[in-house]
């Protein structure tokens, strides 16, 4: 299993430090824990396109873990 840290920041935004999001990768399985501002950027500077995520898991729901996949309604469907 691979462990990519994302975003590790939290509000107030920070350009250094993408909101909450770490991907597991096990085989051809991804699945994005949190998705927190910054995380569709993040995803294809680590060379995954977001269409390669299987799952998304959400810790809780406050904002800076959930923004981004909210933010654009052809994620969210895919991932609803």
């Amino acid at each position: 299993m691979n462990v990519t840290l994302l975003g590790t920041g939290c509000p107030p935004p920070n350009p250094r430090r993408r909101g909450p999001a770490t991907l597991l990768a096990h085989g051809e399985a991804r699945c994005l824990v949190d998705a927190g501002s910054g995380v569709a950027v993040q995803l294809q500077q680590a060379g995954v396109p977001i269409v390669e995520v299987d799952r998304l898991f959400l810790t809780h729901l406050h904002s800076d873990h959930v923004n981004d996949p909210l933010s654009r309604p052809e994620r969210s469907a895919r991932w609803a």
